[in-house]
């Protein structure tokens, strides 16, 4: 061997990653408990070109091959594509292709991007690859040393990566993250995980992950300062505008939540409220960048999800149409007497009747009544009896006990009778117009009147028949009973 090929030689074996000195088969085994237990269905692999490290093209390219042969074992779809210097995949083709055509962006989510970061060079080309139609987003899994953080120093990785950073320390694999606001902020880097290989007799290693989802993992924001747009929207966002514009004593629901966020999070904000209160200026703003977030109450459409971003659901908001009492004031006085028909009005009185006239016989012609009742006594204790009042005279005989026991039972059951029935009538609505969209648009006797709004979007947009005919019905000429504002359409009302 000549003297230039010793040098070479030397150079490679003390310049080669440490990661490398384990094994293939250990590394092997990390990759696929790593894959087995995250439930990946795919893996593409990145290879190393001649242009990116020759001395450790060889020794990767054979690594991969094992893992992937492995994978394979598992039901685990594979490919590979080769990853030069300047970012680029290519196949065996030697065409450049986009990583789209490997099949991840259709499953990004069940997807794992293999790929090597043991020098500065592969860096580099990492970087030019993940600056690609934010493809950090998709799940890689880097292989790399100690020095990881020399090679990432350059890369940023918002917020929202999913890389994964696998390195040796000992006789584990380490699993950290990095996440930065901005390329302008520092990175922030955790470690999240680990690896142990498995003890003897055991086929599998130790492999130990975060059980807490990514957005809850990333919480510190560094104190980042925010420029916050809002709309007054009671009960949601309330506030006091100020003489200079400036607003302050914030309350509602989404104010508490944002609050929340703000300690939890790590960052402040400044807010001001949209010109003329205007959704349509909030959304435009939050599209243009002017304002960075707003927590007012926002509803979620297809047109604003192309132009913002917008949080999972945080409160859910339906509907009423309030309308007229067809019968007016009167329908009140109704309702008192609509559980007493005129024939149990006729059979409760002449029971009353009845039954005085039998305590007044009663009274007179028992010899242990001391005085006899008059009639119209004992009508007037029938009566009482049906209000639930009582009478200053009692009864002594046994029969005349038993008459008053009776009044009594009777004016009872019509009275828990008459009450039941009447909270019922007067809890249930009565005599509605029409009870849904559909007996709406086919009574025809009430139209809606839209403002300019999301759920007049919804309305004009919608593919369902009913709606759009209620729809239709909005272009007719407005007449002079129609009004805009809920607060005169409920008093008209």
């Amino acid at each position: 061997m000549g003297r230039e090929k010793w040098i070479a030689f030397i150079v490679s074996a003390l310049f080669l990653p440490a990661s490398f000195c384990l094994e293939p088969e250990r590394w092997s085994n990390f990759v696929l408990d790593y894959a087995v237990q995250q439930n990946t269905r795919s893996v593409l692999a990145l290879r190393l070109s001649e242009l990116n490290d020759q001395g450790q093209q060889g020794e990767w390219n054979h690594f991969l091959d094992k893992v992937l042969r492995r994978l394979a074992l598992q039901n685990i779809g594979v490919s590979a594509a080769t990853l030069t210097h300047a970012g680029e995949l290519v196949v065996r083709t030697n065409t450049p292709i986009p990583l789209d055509d490997m099949g991840v962006a259709s499953r990004p989510h069940e997807s794992l991007i293999l790929a090597p970061l043991l020098s500065a060079s592969q860096a580099s080309a990492l970087r030019h690859l993940l600056n690609q139609d934010n493809l950090v987003t998709f799940v890689w899994l880097l292989v790399t040393d100690d020095s990881f953080q020399t090679h990432l120093k350059d890369v940023f990785l918002p917020i929202v990566n999913k890389v994964t950073i696998a390195w040796e320390n000992g006789s584990q694999v380490v699993l950290s993250e990095i996440y930065q606001l901005s390329p302008v902020h520092d990175q922030r880097e955790s470690r999240v995980g680990a690896w142990s290989p498995p003890k003897p007799g055991e086929v599998r290693g130790h492999l130990e992950t975060p059980s807490k989802d990514i957005t809850f993992r990333r919480s510190d924001l560094s104190g980042l300062h925010l420029t916050c747009v809002v709309v007054e929207t009671w009960p949601y966002v309330t506030y006091k505008k100020e003489y200079d514009g400036t607003l302050t004593s914030f309350g509602g629901f989404h104010y508490g939540i944002w609050e929340d966020m703000k300690e939890t999070l790590n960052f402040s904000y400044t807010c001001h409220e949209a010109p003329n209160s205007s959704w349509g200026v909030l959304i435009d703003e939050l599209a243009t960048g002017v304002s960075d977030v707003t927590f007012a109450p926002v509803t979620m459409m297809g047109q604003r999800l192309d132009i913002i971003d917008l949080s999972l659901g945080i409160t859910e908001n339906y509907y009423v149409m309030a309308t007229r009492r067809q019968e007016g004031i009167q329908f009140s006085w109704k309702c008192i007497f609509r559980g007493v028909s005129s024939g149990v009005a006729i059979v409760t009185l002449m029971t009353l009747v009845g039954m005085a006239f039998v305590v007044t016989l009663i009274s007179r012609l028992s010899p242990s009544e001391p005085a006899g009742l008059s009639v119209a006594e004992a009508l007037t204790f029938s009566v009482g009896a049906l209000a639930g009042q009582g009478y200053h005279r009692s009864m002594y005989s046994t029969s005349g006990r038993i008459a008053m026991f009776s009044v009594f039972a009777f004016t009872l059951l019509v009275y828990y009778h008459y009450t039941a029935l009447l909270t019922s009538t007067l809890a249930v609505t009565w005599n509605l117009p029409f009870r849904n969209p559909e007996e709406l648009v086919n009574a025809g006797t009430h139209r809606l009147i839209f403002r300019e709004t999301a759920i007049s979007r919804m309305f004009e947009t919608s593919a369902d028949e009913t709606i759009s005919r209620i729809w239709e019905g909005t272009n007719l000429p407005i007449d002079d009973s129609s009004v805009i504002e809920y607060g005169e359409g409920l008093w008209n009302a």
